[in-house]
């Protein structure tokens, strides 16, 4: 089930932090990685109906890093999420890839 990113809210990924997800890529293989931040927008949203914007990292422990684009990142209880991921760096884990809600 693919999920409409137009209704994800901040709230929906902050519980999450710490778990697993997975990145599904172009091989028929996936990527593990884990919810290492969830960063809400500090600025208000325009209009009333829009959600705030926020910003989540998934870090890996693979060496080298996936060039940023879109990928089918999934989740036992949120489904499959088609994220746009830029590689921002590595950390003490390992490379951490960040997708952004507007």
């Amino acid at each position: 089930m693919t999920v409409n990113l137009e209704r994800l809210t901040e709230g929906d990924f902050g519980g999450r932090v710490g778990e697993s997800f997975r990145i599904r890529l172009a091989s028929g293989e996936y990527l593990g990685v884990i919810l290492a931040e969830v960063t809400a927008h500090p600025y208000l949203p325009p209009l009333p109906e829009r959600r705030r914007g926020f910003s989540i990292v998934l870090e890996s422990e693979r060496p080298g890093h996936l060039p940023q684009g879109i990928y089918a990142v999934e989740h036992d209880l949120m489904g499959v999420l088609e994220l746009f991921l830029v590689p921002i760096g590595r950390r003490d884990r390992g490379m951490r890839y960040e997708a952004v809600f507007n």
